[in-house]
Order: C-alpha cells, then sequence, then structure tokens
C-alpha cells in the first residue's frame, strides 16, 4: 500500500462561505503534516468568476508548491496555465480533454474526473492523462467503486486517484483497494486534532 495524498481544498472555500483568512491557517497546517503529493482547488458550486479564482491561486498555490506539492485547478484549464498552477482536473470526455491538453502549458499535469465509468477512464487514459479520478468529490462525495480501482490498478499503468472519501478510514480502504493517489477533503479540514495531525496519520499508515 504506497498512495499518496491528494489534498482537495474545501468547496466551500471557491463559493465564498468559508473565508480565505480563516482557513489560510489551516491550509498551512495541513501542508507542515507530512508528504502531500498534490493540492486542488475545488471550484464546485463556484459561480464562473476567475477573480475569485485567481486571488484563491495566488493566496494558496505559493504555499503548497514550496512544499513540494503540484498545485491543480478544478475545471478550468485555460485559467490554471495563466497562473502558474502545475495543472488542472477536467471532467471526462474526449472533447473537453483535448482542449484542456491545448489550453495548458506543455508538461502541465492534466487529470480526468470519469466518475465510475470505466470506458470513460480507458479513453482518457488513451489521451495521454496524467491520471484518472473515480468517485465524486465536492458537496456529495461518493467513493470511488473498490472493483474498479482494483480493475485499474490490474490493468493500467496510468495512475488512479480515489474521491470521496469522508473520513480516514475510507481513504485507507481506497489505498488498499488500489488507488495510486487518495483525495481527501472534509477528512483532514474537519479532523478533531486538526488538519496537520490528519496528514500525518495518512503518511504514517496508508504512505508508510
Amino acid at each position: 500500500m504506497t498512495s499518496r495524498l491528494y489534498l482537495a481544498t474545501p468547496p466551500q472555500l471557491a463559493t465564498g462561505s468559508l473565508l480565505l483568512e480563516s482557513f489560510r491557517p489551516r491550509f498551512e497546517a495541513a501542508l507542515s503534516g507530512g508528504d502531500v503529493a498534490a493540492v486542488l482547488l475545488s471550484t464546485t458550486g463556484q459561480e464562473d468568476s476567475h477573480n475569485v479564482l485567481r486571488a484563491l491561486i495566488d493566496a494558496l498555490r505559493p504555499a503548497a508548491q514550496e512544499a513540494g506539492a503540484a498545485f491543480l485547478l478544478e475545471g478550468y484549464a485555460e485559467l490554471a496555465g495563466e497562473t502558474g498552477c502545475d495543472g488542472a482536473q477536467i471532467p471526462s470526455g474526449k472533447q473537453s480533454l483535448k482542449r484542456a491538453r491545448d489550453l495548458l502549458p506543455e508538461g502541465a499535469i492534466l487529470g480526468a474526473a470519469c466518475g465510475q465509468s470505466r470506458h470513460e477512464a480507458m479513453v482518457a487514459g488513451e489521451m495521454g492523462v496524467d491520471y484518472v479520478a473515480f468517485g465524486r468529490g465536492g458537496f456529495d462525495p461518493h467513493p470511488a467503486d473498490p472493483d474498479l480501482l482494483e480493475w485499474w490498478q490490474e490493468m493500467m499503468l496510468v495512475p488512479s486517484v480515489a474521491l470521496g472519501a469522508t473520513s480516514l478510514a475510507e481513504a485507507e480502504s481506497q489505498a488498499e483497494e488500489g488507488a495510486d493517489f487518495v483525495l481527501l477533503c472534509s477528512a483532514v479540514w474537519d479532523d478533531v486534532e486538526g488538519p496537520a495531525a490528519a496528514v500525518a496519520w495518512f503518511n504514517r499508515q496508508v504512505t508508510g
């Protein structure tokens, strides 16, 4: 079990119901807790205000990158390229992924969110994405199908990301099922011992 942690920001941050000033110390604490492979700026529920997203990227990206974590933007490939992000995660679909790859700088990370679809994941893999993500995050998380994670690990070389875990125990299970990365949100930010402790637990129990 060698999964790494992929950390998503709370969706409330992009909608404005969580203030950046109160979130930033928790974000920095999480990064101090141990290895974080990547950070995804969640845009779930955000109403397409690039000014809001630019401000969040400018505030959070440097800290993530200084900690050695890739910083990705959800859903907006062009904006990701313009603001120094390391890549973007885009909903699966041949045309949307092709357009995203064209918009991103050379060498940028492109992830495909594939829900529970084997077909969409295979198409994305054939298009050369850097990872496929299974399950659903955001306000209504749904864990990746365990059989799907195991099948992908056995059959494919493209790394997989498991979405939807709402607890550290669930994240550990997803790692055991074969996910190369486990994306966590509330399980880190709402941990009773704090985000640094949650990240440290993941690295101790899952990454090893």
